[in-house]
């Protein structure tokens, strides 16, 4: 999956810095491969299997992040576990990356970014999922992390980066960095 996400970011005129967490050192070896031409900064960390994608994202570069960049992409190759249909899966990845980042003929993410850049009132930017998505057992979770961050309860009715793949400003997201969750959270 980690080509997609190189091969439509290379077709973009930006060169976003990349930091990329991996399982493995076999892994860590093959990204570093499918990068060692990429103009930009690099840089890849081994990090446990541990918390979906949001896991590293906020854990290993929340700090980077939050304290190096104005906007920042998230994008992943983690698969949904709980699809029995793995087409399901593929077309709704082929959705967000082709709404995040575009390909051949369509620079998405050099769109984004110059609208976030032009309009300091974009929060955050991600694909409206046509698909109806509830809470199921992550509601009292969000609750008890939203009351952490001084932020009332969450709507019944969410609208969020399903799949967690966006374009943010960092001081869109950074309360949740601030919380200085651990790998157990």
């Amino acid at each position: 999956i980690f080509p997609a996400i190189l091969n439509g970011l290379l077709e973009n005129q930006i060169r976003p810095d990349l930091l990329i967490s991996v399982p493995n050192d076999r892994a860590r070896d093959d990204v570093a491969k499918r990068v060692a031409h990429y103009r930009g900064r690099v840089e890849i960390k081994i990090v446990p299997n541990f918390g979906r994608d949001i896991g590293p994202f906020l854990t290993e570069f929340g700090e980077v992040w939050r304290n190096e960049y104005d906007v920042i992409g998230h994008l992943h190759t983690k698969k949904t576990e709980e699809l029995k249909d793995r087409s399901i899966g593929s077309e709704w990845y082929a959705f967000l990356l082709g709404n995040l980042i575009g390909g051949q003929t369509r620079m998405i993410a050099d769109v984004i970014i110059g609208r976030m850049s032009e309009d300091d009132t974009i929060g955050i930017v991600f694909p409206d999922d046509p698909n109806v998505v509830g809470w199921s057992d992550n509601f009292d979770l969000a609750k008890k992390l939203l009351k952490r961050i001084g932020m009332d309860a969450p709507a019944e009715d969410p609208v969020f980066p399903v799949g967690t793949m966006f374009w943010a400003r960092t001081k869109a997201i950074e309360p949740i960095v601030r919380l200085g969750l651990g790998w157990g959270d």
